[in-house]
């Protein structure tokens, strides 16, 4: 059996399948079958497919359309390999030794259940660019802007990020803090190991930020189980002790990384993230879901969770009755509001004051 499987679900796209799968085949690392499964209503990604002539290719057609990630799971469904490495079609790998690299994250860190690293963010055409652009802003303002040697050079059509320090320190104190957002990034910067989870086909918008909290939770409750046996063995104490220390004493976050950019994320003009993003009723809805999957609201830090939950309906502008199954209360929701037009108030007033600055001068 392969020691990795790189697991591609395509949906048309046969210029970023042909990109990937040369990326694929200039690889050092050479322990790994490849899957492709094929989403497309027509043969044109089987045919680019086929042109790439990997060896270690096995092709699957869907005979009806799955959906995004029903697809990313029958591709993982047919995996044979110890670890999963999906890539997706718009991206591809940054250089020869990113596989083994992402391979070797995982066989240096047995306790670990996931790995990942940074990325490169790269335009894929003009109409790409002010996303590109508004990424970068975001990266530099959210400190993950990755600088230092090659990275400082201008590259007009890409950028690095990794995660910050600020939080790796948070994700690595409770894998529930991925709720407050989504920082070890797309699942073609991800490899784990594989096992029975696959990802949650109810959700459009938050599947790889639901799968890895999954992943981390049951990691967490192994290591908890294998923390309280050597400690009944070595101590002859009781289970329940040992699991009620070992949150504090001995965190174990089930995952590694590496801030370096193993991965290229390409970044077009019409992809699913720009009109998820902007859908106030999808984010609710799924952030809801996640919020209840994981008994959020009884979390140590049940607060800081369901302020997420409020932050994002006050920008969406979503009504009280978007929030109300979450348990989340209405005066709570109430202050929410007026801080959020607190908050609009002043930097409308702030923006005026620096435009009458200007004029003035």
């Amino acid at each position: 059996m392969p020691k990795v499987s790189i697991c591609i679900p395509a949906y048309r796209n046969p210029e970023g399948i042909a990109r990937l799968l040369a990326s694929v085949r200039e690889q050092r690392f050479s322990d790994y079958e490849v899957i492709l499964t094929d989403d497309s209503p027509d043969g044109s990604v089987e045919a680019a497919a086929r042109q790439a002539g990997l060896e270690k290719l096995r092709y699957f057609r869907n005979e009806t359309r799955k959906g995004a990630a029903a697809n990313w799971n029958r591709a993982v469904e047919q995996a044979r390999g110890d670890y999963i490495k999906m890539m997706h079609h718009d991206d591809w790998f940054a250089g020869p030794d990113s596989l083994g690299r992402f391979a070797a994250l995982l066989d240096d860190a047995p306790e670990a259940v996931l790995a990942f690293s940074g990325s490169w963010q790269v335009a894929l055409g003009a109409e790409a660019k002010e996303e590109l652009e508004s990424q970068r802003k975001a990266a530099a303002e959210a400190g993950t802007l990755r600088t230092g040697m090659a990275f400082e050079k201008d590259l007009p059509d890409r950028f690095a990020r990794h995660i910050s320090a600020e939080k790796l320190t948070l994700i690595r104190a409770d894998w529930r803090n991925l709720f407050l957002g989504n920082v070890i990034g797309a699942p073609s910067a991800v490899i784990w190991r594989r096992n029975d989870q696959l990802f949650a086909e109810e959700l459009t918008w938050l599947v790889d930020m639901e799968f890895y909290m999954r992943l981390l939770r049951k990691a967490e409750h192994q290591n908890r189980m294998d923390t309280a046996r050597t400690g009944a063995l070595s101590q002859g104490g009781a289970v329940g002790s040992a699991l009620g220390t070992f949150a504090a004493d001995r965190p174990a976050p089930g995952f590694v990384c590496t801030g370096d950019p193993l991965v290229c994320i390409g970044i077009s003009g019409g992809q699913l993230t720009r009109a998820c993003s902007g859908n106030g009723a999808l984010n609710i809805r799924e952030y809801g879901y996640v919020y209840q999957e994981f008994s959020l609201d009884g979390a140590p830090d049940g607060k800081t969770y369901s302020g997420r939950l409020l932050e994002i309906a006050t920008q969406y502008g979503q009504p009280y009755a978007a929030l109300k199954p979450y348990g989340i209360g209405k005066r709570a929701y109430g202050r929410a509001r007026r801080e959020k037009w607190a908050a609009d108030l002043l930097f409308f007033l702030d923006a005026a004051k620096r435009k009458l600055r200007r004029n003035g001068a």
